[in-house]
């Protein structure tokens, strides 16, 4: 056996494995960024999802806004938005006309994204006087607008 082939066979098995063990590594760094997405829990009763979500309304989208703070310095779909709507039916937990509502985009972070002069049942969390909503908050009102419809327009308005 020649010097030429113990080298080369040694060299040839460990450039092998450095090739193996880089191209894992790589896949490892890629694979982790589509990892992440938004998974909503499904709603089985329409009527106990409402007893869990603090305000509802029916209202059309005005304007979707970053703060100023955002405005001045960046931001990207990860960050916090505020959409405000004229609302044009309270069912549970409101009583204004306008009401600003803070959400992300990012659909990855459950975020949800609103159209302006759209009009839609909206269900928020309320966090002291800050209303805030997300996909999972959002989609069941969607998918399921006539169940929810039929309880909502049943209910005795609230305080009575």
């Amino acid at each position: 056996m020649g010097t030429a082939r113990v080298f080369g066979g040694f060299f040839g098995g460990t450039m092998r494995v450095c090739l193996i063990g880089a191209t894992a590594l790589v896949l490892c760094f890629f694979s982790s960024f589509s990892a992440h997405a938004c998974s909503c829990m499904p709603i089985e009763d329409p009527e106990a999802h409402l007893e869990e979500i603090d305000v509802v309304f029916r209202g059309e989208v005005l304007k979707t806004g970053r703060g100023w703070l955002a405005r001045l310095f960046g931001s990207g779909d990860f960050d916090p938005v505020n959409t405000e709507f004229r609302v044009t039916k309270a069912y549970k937990g409101i009583s204004a006309s306008k009401v600003k509502v803070s959400h992300v985009l990012e659909g990855s972070l459950c975020g949800v994204a609103f159209t302006r002069g759209e009009e839609l049942l909206v269900f928020a969390h309320q966090d002291k006087k800050k209303l805030s909503t997300g996909l999972c908050t959002m989609i069941p009102a969607s998918l399921h607008e006539e169940a929810y419809m039929d309880i909502l327009e049943t209910r005795p308005p609230e305080g009575e």
